[in-house]
């Protein structure tokens, strides 16, 4: 079996957080959404936080 990429192992961490993958209008970036949060998911596994990619910061830098 193939090894989970950084952003595979992430998105399911977001489920097994509660968090629901939504349709997204970003081609680079998938939703995760649970309440009033709203967190972007990268291809290579960036994550941000914010209403809109545009708007959102990066945490990434914070996961170390």
């Amino acid at each position: 079996m193939a090894k989970q990429t950084k952003a595979e192992r992430i998105a399911q961490h977001l489920t097994n957080e509660g968090y629901r993958e939504q349709t997204s209008p970003s081609r680079k970036y998938r939703k995760f959404v649970r309440g009033d949060q709203t967190l972007w998911l990268g291809k290579c596994g960036a994550v941000r936080a914010g209403r809109t990619v545009s708007d959102s910061v990066s945490l990434s830098g914070f996961a170390a």
